[in-house]
């Protein structure tokens, strides 16, 4: 090799070590992107040709690759509820147009909104895409994800209760009979409760129970007379009724129901509610017949008022869960990862987006937590990769590499100046 080639061999190094500098000034300039993926440049050497019986001459360095290192980043919490992290392997599945192409794309970045249509979108518009629940069951296909920014209200259809009735035994009395004149004095166990009307407004009511027999109770639901279609001139109306029978064990055996038919002022008419005490047993607290232990253990109606979107929660499966200011939580689908055989071989397409290529390998899609992909965390964002103290040391090292291979051209002009000098 001749001293020009010298220089030449010297340029390489200068070009190489330059786009390392390049690589590694983006890498710190990303430092605070969300979900960032840093990249490293790999060197390899130039050979220019063989000399017979002397060996391989170099002819210098290149950069082979930028590779991109898909490492986990730091995850940190955040109050926003439409944030989310992935822990392990996979990636966002965003579907929208980006830098005027339409198509999908796969992000690290968690970082989400909910657009003005209430669909989970990046700042840039594109849309979170998974397998929307669809009565109880998530779908097979892929689809944006879209939460309502308010639910309508839903009409009390079942109620539920499960109570422990004290089954003391009767003696030789008689139990008090039920009056709907005087409930609050003739009922054995009282406890309030809430019916939804057919606009979602909250009707308040009371469950009554009376002892009729050893192991026999009946039940009686009352309303404020005013707010009942055709009300009693009682304080309170009866709007449903029925019986309980239990065996000598305390197994619940009948549930009989004599009124389940209701109508609300100002609402739609016959309101038919679903009673259900399945849970319910009969035992003995006391051997005093005076005494009355029973206890309501729990409660349950599924109706509810109108309610507005207050955040969301997302689960390590990736179920989002909507929640709504009238206590409602309701799940609207399953957020899809994607991963793929060689993530290194992806292309950036801008905004901390992914595209596959022959490299890379189609994507494969799937739920989070199976097939090898990661989980998710709610209220979480994946920090950028880059590690500062490292990125610094690669620019000291580069930047030496620089000025060494500066001198090698130098040099060379030095000699070249001499050679010349030889006519002088």
């Amino acid at each position: 090799m001749g001293i020009t080639g010298m220089m030449y061999t010297g340029l390489s190094g200068l070009t190489s070590t330059g786009t390392s500098i390049s690589v590694t000034g983006d890498n710190i300039a990303n430092l605070n992107t969300i979900g960032y993926r840093g990249s490293r440049a790999v060197f390899e050497d130039v050979l220019t040709r063989s000399i017979l019986g002397v060996g391989e001459l170099g002819g210098g360095s290149r950069v082979s690759q930028i590779e991109k290192l898909f490492h986990q980043g730091p995850i940190v919490p955040s109050p926003k509820p439409e944030d989310i992290a992935i822990s392990g392997r996979g990636f966002f599945v965003v579907n929208g147009n980006h830098n005027g192409v339409d198509g999908t794309y796969y992000t690290r970045a968690g970082r989400f909104n909910l657009d003005r249509h209430g669909y989970l979108s990046t700042a840039n518009g594109l849309r979170l895409q998974g397998y929307p629940i669809v009565g109880g069951s998530s779908s097979s296909n892929l689809a944006d994800l879209r939460l309502d920014r308010s639910i309508e209200p839903s009409v009390t259809t079942d109620f539920a209760m499960e109570i422990n009735f004290d089954g003391y035994p009767l003696g030789t009395g008689t139990p008090t009979p039920f009056d709907p004149a005087d409930p609050s004095n003739t009922a054995t166990l009282a406890q309030g409760a809430v019916i939804y009307d057919s606009l979602g407004t909250p009707r308040q009511v009371t469950m009554y129970f009376n002892r009729t027999a050893q192991d026999q109770w009946s039940w009686n639901m009352m309303a404020s007379s005013s707010e009942v279609v055709g009300g009693t001139a009682n304080p309170e109306t009866v709007i449903a009724s029925g019986a309980l029978s239990f065996d000598s064990g305390g197994n619940l055996v009948t549930e009989t129901v004599t009124l389940d038919t209701m109508s609300f002022v100002d609402a739609a008419p016959n309101q038919q509610v679903t009673f259900s005490f399945a849970e319910s047993t009969n035992y003995t607290l006391s051997r005093e017949p005076t005494k009355d232990n029973s206890v309501v253990n729990s409660m349950a109606q599924n109706g509810y008022q109108a309610g507005n979107y207050i955040g969301m929660q997302v689960t390590e499966d990736g179920t989002i869960i909507g929640k709504y200011d009238n206590g409602q939580q309701i799940s609207v689908g399953r957020l899809a990862l994607a991963d793929f055989a060689n993530e290194s071989g992806l292309a950036r397409a801008g905004g901390t987006m992914f595209e596959p290529t022959p490299e890379s390998g189609e994507a494969v899609v799937g739920f989070a937590g199976a097939g090898g992909r990661g989980t998710l965390q709610g209220n979480a964002l994946e920090q950028s990769n880059v590690d500062l103290s490292e990125e610094f040391v690669k620019l000291i090292t580069d930047q030496r590499g620089y000025q060494a291979q500066s001198r090698t051209i130098t040099t060379a002009d030095e000699l070249l100046a001499e050679t010349v000098n030889l006519k002088r």
